[in-house]
């Protein structure tokens, strides 16, 4: 039991380090996963992904959670522990899908705001918005 929360503390610690890779600097987010020893594949095609155990699947569209959750759900795998699933953008309903869906958001108040106060001071600068980690059962 202590080697999983072991692991799973790992993969939390690299996630983590991949935002703040991707929030931080330029690079391109497969250049971080290859600096954190990740191993990935991008996929646009969800109607014909491989569902396995042991992966992360992280989710940028809302359209394409649903399918990898139907998928998840057909092939009677244990999300958070035989795979795990990672979001962008909270949302009330990630709450309570499945066991709780793990999240990655943008302050889209702090962004809300900021966009208003440029375009009122015509202001050209480029701000970092800083990204939040909701961590649930899911990962």
């Amino acid at each position: 039991m202590a080697n999983f929360f072991a692991a799973r503390l790992n993969r939390i610690l690299a996630l983590c380090a991949l935002i703040h890779a991707k929030v931080s600097s330029s690079s391109s987010d497969t250049n971080a996963c290859q600096n954190y020893a990740f191993d990935y594949k991008i996929t646009k095609d969800l109607d014909n992904i491989e569902i396995a155990t042991g992966r992360v699947y992280i989710i940028l569209m809302e359209d394409n959670l649903v399918t990898v959750v139907k998928k998840l759900l057909q092939a009677k795998l244990i999300v958070g522990q035989q795979v795990e699933i990672i979001s962008y953008n909270e949302t009330p309903i990630k709450e309570i899908i499945l066991i709780g869906i793990t999240t990655i958001s943008a302050d889209f108040k702090m962004m809300g705001e900021t966009a208003a106060k440029m375009i009122l001071e015509k202001s050209t600068q480029h701000v970092a918005v800083p990204f939040y980690l909701t961590l649930r059962d899911s990962l």
